[in-house]
């Protein structure tokens, strides 16, 4: 099956729930911003270069922020910490029948999900897949899974799920290796393309 990029994602979600508005988290150089077919759009970036419509960094922008937005895009700063809050935020900025998607939650290599980016690599995820597990442990009130595309594009959805038992003291390396799986409920492109419209 093809590739899927994370507007594609995206795009297939402001579609299904018939979004009107769309925010983005960490706006870079726009080329996923640009792509997302909604009237109303909103960036959140802290480096001037990237022009984003806001710019400051997403604490500053949700403590400020008095709109709910139908898809939010969470793509900003990867530490475990930062993805915490976006995620708490982005709970609290979405309409009734908006998702949220996140993006880098599915490191490949050990090195690219140090909490830092190493020197030299081009490649980073964060270790914010351990906010998105930790997160699966309490919210019992929506629906989570990571599609295995694009470095792991996670989305949240009005639901329920079963909640996700785990120590927060294990996760490192070794354990996402071990319980992947069933830690970020990863499914397969076509896995994810037999639901995708429920």
């Amino acid at each position: 099956m093809a590739a899927v990029s994370r507007w594609d994602i995206i795009n297939h979600y402001v579609k299904l729930v018939d979004a009107k508005s769309y925010l983005e988290i960490g706006l870079a150089d726009g080329g996923n911003f640009k792509r997302i077919e909604v009237d109303r759009k909103v960036s959140v970036d802290p480096k001037k270069a990237c022009k984003a419509t806001h710019v400051m960094g997403s604490d500053e922008f949700f403590a400020q922020n008095e709109e709910l937005f139908d898809i939010i895009f969470v793509d900003g700063l990867h530490t475990q910490a930062q993805v915490t809050r976006d995620i708490a935020n982005a709970c609290y900025s979405i309409t009734d029948h908006g998702v949220i998607i996140l993006h880098d939650l599915n490191p490949k290599k050990e090195e690219i999900q140090e909490p830092k980016p190493t020197k030299g690599n081009s490649e980073w995820t964060g270790d914010g897949w351990k906010a998105w597990v930790l997160a699966r442990a309490y919210m019992n009130y929506v629906t989570m899974f990571v599609i295995d595309t694009d470095y792991g594009c996670g989305v949240i959805r009005v639901g329920t799920q079963k909640l996700f038992d785990v120590n927060c003291n294990e996760l490192n390396w070794d354990w996402l290796c071990k319980h992947r799986k069933e830690a970020l409920n990863l499914l397969s492109i076509e896995e994810w393309e037999r639901i995708k419209n429920n």
